[in-house]
C-alpha cells in the first residue's frame, strides 16, 4: 500500500505514531517551514523544488530488505536534472534496532535532527535536494542528489548532529537519477 502525503501531515503521522505526548503540538500546514533558508541562501525560485511543500509517498513492505521507503515524488518533473549529477547516501546505523531491523520508537525520534540538519545542509542551501529514505536493515538510509561532488563538509555538520551513532557517507555519479527512478517505479508497483 502506498500513502501519498505533504511533509507537515507527515510529521503529524510521525508524531502520532510514535506516541509522543500532546503537549508536542504537530505543525500546520500554515507554519513556516522548520528549516528556513540561512542568511545570504537563495530564495526559492517558482516552479523550484520546495522541501515543504513538495508530496512525498510512503510505502512499506519488503524493498531490498528494507521496510519502508519514502519518495519525495514532488521530484519527479525534475528527475534527470544535470544541476544535480551526484548521488549522495548519508546511512545512520540504529542504536538498538528491533529484531526486524527497524527502529525503537526513541531511536526513530532521535532521527529527526539528523534529517533536519540533511535539510538545512543540502535542500535549503540549494545544494542538494533530499530525493528518498529507505528504512530497514538496521538503517536509515537518506537519498540526496546533489550538486557537488565534495560534500565533506556539509556531511560534517550531519555527524554533528548524531552523538554516539554510526553515520556512513557513500558518492556517486547519477546523473540519470537512476536511484530516485528506482525508488519511485517501487512505489509504483505497490
Amino acid at each position: 500500500m502506498v500513502f501519498r502525503f505533504s511533509l507537515a501531515a507527515f510529521a503529524c503521522l510521525a508524531i502520532s505514531s510514535f506516541g509522543c505526548s500532546p503537549s508536542a503540538p504537530a505543525e500546520s500546514p500554515a507554519d513556516p517551514p522548520a528549516t528556513e533558508p540561512e542568511s545570504g541562501a537563495p530564495e526559492s525560485k517558482p516552479g523550484a523544488p520546495d522541501f515543504a511543500n513538495d508530496p512525498w509517498a510512503l510505502a512499506e513492505g519488503n524493498f531490498e530488505g528494507h521496510h519502508s521507503i519514502r519518495v519525495r515524488t514532488g521530484l519527479e518533473r525534475f528527475a534527470g536534472d544535470r544541476s544535480y549529477p551526484t548521488r549522495v547516501e548519508i546511512a545512520a546505523d540504529f542504536i538498538r534496532p528491533l529484531e526486524g531491523g527497524m527502529p525503537q520508537p526513541d531511536d526513530a525520534r532521535a532521527l529527526g535532527p539528523i534529517e533536519d540538519e540533511i535539510v538545512r545542509q543540502f535542500d535549503a542551501r540549494h545544494e542538494g535536494l533530499l530525493a528518498a529514505v529507505i528504512t530497514g536493515n538496521g538503517s536509515r538510509t537518506f537519498v540526496l542528489m546533489s550538486k557537488r561532488t565534495n560534500v565533506d563538509a556539509m556531511f560534517a555538520a550531519v555527524k554533528a548532529q548524531a552523538a554516539g551513532r554510526t553515520l556512513r557517507l557513500r558518492v556517486e555519479p547519477d546523473p540519470s537519477w537512476d536511484r530516485f527512478h528506482e525508488l519511485d517505479a517501487a512505489l509504483q508497483h505497490r
